[in-house]
């Protein structure tokens, strides 16, 4: 897509001629939104090899768990994605960004919750995967609505759309390789699920904070967001 737009410039759609947008009507910067979409990927590759080698364990490594472990997680991508998209339809700019503030809050909060939850839960036996699923759609759920979330802030409908499209898709699948790689063949090599678990939370946190940070609303609310 870069080298497509470096050879196709002659040939622009017009400023402006987008339907539904304004040209330039954007929240965020292309560069706090291509960093978010890097750490958002990284964040949401680890969290699904976390979840899997959490599950596996559980699971005693069954192949039908791994099976729907990631089919929970397809489906809670999707249906973020989709519901990020209604968000930003119907709400206005800064109240769509509360949203996506909420969303990454909420995510953290529930992916830090999985293993005391899959301890508390342990004498269901088998019955506890059932709890895993639902923890394993919300996470995804919640991460998956990010990007729809970063395209509409930081993307304006003009001549460039399909460039700075490329390059948040370019961001995201990057940092998701990352997330892939550090986590699947580092971190889950040196450290614990426990501190796995609390990293991830603790590099969402970043993520929720320097969103909240971007927010255009007054200083008490917002310091109340990041409390």
């Amino acid at each position: 897509a870069i080298l497509a737009h470096a050879f196709d410039r002659n040939e622009a759609i017009p400023a402006g001629a987008v339907s539904g947008h304004r040209t330039g009507d954007t929240v965020l910067g292309l560069r706090h939104v291509l960093l978010l979409a890097a750490l958002g990927g990284f964040i949401s590759l680890s969290y699904e090899i976390f979840l899997f080698r959490t599950i596996s364990y559980a699971s005693g490594s069954s192949a039908t768990a791994f099976a729907i472990t990631l089919a929970c997680f397809l489906v809670g991508i999707a249906g973020g994605a989709r519901s990020a998209g209604n968000v930003c339809e119907t709400l206005r700019p800064v109240d769509a960004m509360r949203k996506a503030a909420d969303e990454l809050v909420f995510a953290n909060l529930v992916g830090l919750m999985f293993l005391p939850w899959m301890a508390h839960f342990a004498w269901l036996g088998r019955g506890v995967f059932a709890v895993a699923l639902l923890f394993v759609y919300l996470i995804a759920r919640r991460w998956g609505s990010l990007l729809p979330y970063l395209a509409q802030f930081g993307i304006p409908a003009d001549d460039r759309a399909g460039m700075r499209t490329s390059l948040l898709y370019f961001s995201n699948i990057l940092g998701s390789a990352a997330g892939a790689i550090v986590t699947g063949f580092v971190l889950t090599n040196y450290l614990t699920l426990v501190q796995i678990a609390l990293g991830l939370a603790i590099a969402g946190a970043v993520c929720a904070l320097s969103l909240i940070a971007m927010l255009d609303i007054a200083r008490p609310e917002r310091l109340r967001r990041m409390a």
